[in-house]
């Protein structure tokens, strides 16, 4: 392994070659060798040989790997061994409580022989089971009127079987774009709240090294599943913005036949795109509207990629947005809430900024439910082949009972929540404005 030495010149200091006394910056990838937070670099930056010790890594060290991506760093060189540093991490920098949980829930449910489901089992025995409905026979204003707008626009969950039939068998998302640069972490959502040593771990790896990485991490301890530290997870991953013409052979656009009459985005989008280029006073932006339409539409399809006990805490979309999620590989549990649960009660405040994440929930519905949120609790597990529909506002909770590929697509409805995608568009354009 090559070890990086370098004489550190200080930041904002003059360069001992330099006569015209301008101040020094960093331009390779040797400047970044002890860390430092360069205020014109926008990326993530943390000491170079974070990762790449053999031996084991200091457990009060809380920072993890990644590089500006301007700088010219060989990345298959780079992130050689980052495979083996994700299995390797222990402490708290990278277990977490909600994984121990899953890890407590699992151990539960193997061992009591009369368990029959598991989205049934321990804390969730009193969860109400989901509807399930078959994407061969669904009719688009059916689903629309029975699970987007029922309850006066408060909409109901439903599982869908058939998604994708056989459009996508085979095809596997990571081997399409093998050198793709993945953002992975350990916990999902990040939250305000979670500091120091609990905070989000970020590393970034290539598709390849990450898809080495599912695979050594379901075989790693497999003797000894406590020894396990907390799966990193791509989850977000937004490759239907960056290559449409690969994904879209595959995933129809992400427009299943189920969804026609209640994904509205599109029109929604553009008809608040031709409204603000009528009052910019830009008439030559119009024939950007329908650019601008695809590309906002396409920026709320993501994938979700990892190893068997990923997880994604309490939450509901932002934007209060629908979706729905289908899985193209394994298994998920969803724990879900309707939006009367008293599990509003818990949002995660920072006092440090004063802000609240209102669409956030402390409560880990595999170790506790509140009483008082126990009546409006459902679950299920989708399996491959499947989507679960979330109506805006439902709580949701999700992990992987098996290495797991998801896609999902957020989408908005005229009747039921139409102001969050417009007040998103605004807030953009005024932002843009300002800037």
């Amino acid at each position: 392994m090559k070890t990086l030495t370098t004489t550190r010149r200080v930041y904002g200091n003059e360069s001992p070659d330099d006569t015209a006394g301008t101040m020094w910056r960093p331009t390779d990838f040797d400047d970044f060798h002890d860390g430092g937070a360069y205020p014109e670099v926008f990326a993530v930056q943390f000491p170079s040989e974070i990762g790449w010790q053999k031996k084991e890594i200091n457990s009060e060290i809380n920072d993890t790997i990644s590089c500006p991506p301007s700088l010219p760093v060989d990345m298959e060189t780079l992130m050689k061994d980052s495979t083996e540093t994700m299995l390797r991490v222990k402490g708290n920098r990278n277990r977490t409580d909600a994984h121990e949980s899953y890890k407590a829930f699992v151990r539960a449910f193997e061992r009591d022989a009369e368990a029959k489901e598991i989205e049934t089992f321990g804390s969730l025995c009193e969860a109400k089971s989901i509807e399930i409905i078959d994407n061969d026979t669904v009719d688009a204003k059916m689903f629309e009127n029975e699970f987007v707008t029922c309850e006066n626009g408060v909409g109901k969950p439903c599982v869908v079987r058939n998604i994708f039939k056989d459009r996508f068998h085979g095809v596997d998302l990571l081997d399409l774009f093998p050198e793709e640069m993945l953002t992975v972490n350990d916990k999902a959502p990040a939250r305000r709240t979670d500091k120091g040593a609990m905070r989000q771990n970020t590393l970034l790896v290539t598709s390849k090294r990450y898809k080495e990485y599912m695979d050594d991490y379901e075989k790693c301890n497999e003797d000894d599943d406590d020894a396990k530290p907390a799966p990193f997870y791509n989850n977000g991953w937004r490759i239907f913005s960056t290559h449409p013409e690969k994904v879209n052979p595959y995933f129809a656009n992400m427009h299943p036949a189920f969804t026609r009459a209640a994904d509205e985005t599109e029109t929604i989008l553009r008809e608040t795109f031709k409204f603000v280029v009528k009052s910019s006073s830009a008439p030559h932006m119009q024939s950007h509207v329908d650019a601008m339409t695809a590309n906002v539409s396409r920026s709320l399809n993501k994938a979700f990629i990892g190893p068997a006990g990923c997880i994604t805490r309490l939450h509901y979309d932002a934007q209060n947005a629908h979706g729905f999620l289908a899985q193209t590989k394994g298994r998920k549990l969803f724990v879900l809430f309707h939006p009367a649960a008293d599990v509003g009660a818990t949002n995660c405040c920072s006092s440090a900024d004063e802000q609240t994440e209102m669409n956030q929930s402390l409560i880990d519905p595999l170790r506790h439910i509140p009483e008082k949120a126990r009546k409006h609790l459902y679950a299920c597990v989708v399996e491959e082949n499947e989507a679960i529909f979330i109506p805006h506002k439902w709580w949701h909770y999700a992990v992987s009972l098996d290495s797991s590929h998801t896609v999902m697509r957020n989408f908005f409805h005229s009747k039921t929540n139409v102001e969050g995608l417009v007040t998103m568009v605004m807030r953009s354009v005024a932002n843009n404005q300002t800037n």
